[in-house]
């Protein structure tokens, strides 16, 4: 996995990028891990300036795309910060591994093979329920997994 890390400090890039990668290689083959780049954007502030904390989205096809990018608000304390980067990463996987799509051609989603429409709503939408599900425990095995790996 290729993860390029920009708009914070160095030492926050190592630590941002190490704990993407684990994240992924929680959530996925490594097979696929290691055909995949992330770009993360780190912007102060983002959810005051967007509304969000966080985004995941594809940048080369819908179709088992492999490239991606990542927003997220390093204003928030850490607990948020990696909290809202494994969420982002519940959605690349889903994405990497066409669980999701967002369909052009009719403007809806699909996941597991439903279509849902644009506008479902955000507390509705089963790829939302997914990564709130996973984002506590992935969030935690992957930190401590960077601290046995830094520390150990």
């Amino acid at each position: 996995m290729q993860i390029d890390v920009s708009g914070a400090t160095k030492k926050r890039h190592n630590i941002i990028q190490k704990f993407v990668a684990l994240c992924g290689e929680q959530l996925m083959s490594k097979r696929l891990c290691n055909s995949l780049l992330i770009d993360v954007e780190c912007i102060y502030n983002l959810r005051n300036k967007e509304g969000h904390c966080g985004t995941a989205m594809y940048e080369d096809t819908d179709f088992y795309p492999k490239e991606f990018s990542i927003t997220i608000d390093t204003s928030l304390c850490d607990k948020d910060l990696f909290t809202t980067i494994a969420h982002e990463m519940v959605h690349i996987m889903q994405y990497a591994t066409n669980k999701m799509r967002q369909l052009s051609r009719v403007e809806a989603y699909r996941y597991n093979g439903t279509r849902y429409a644009l506008d479902t709503d955000y507390w509705e939408r089963p790829w939302e329920i997914e990564a709130y599900e996973k984002e506590e425990e992935l969030a935690k095995n992957a930190l401590w997994n960077l601290l046995e790996t830094d520390y150990g």
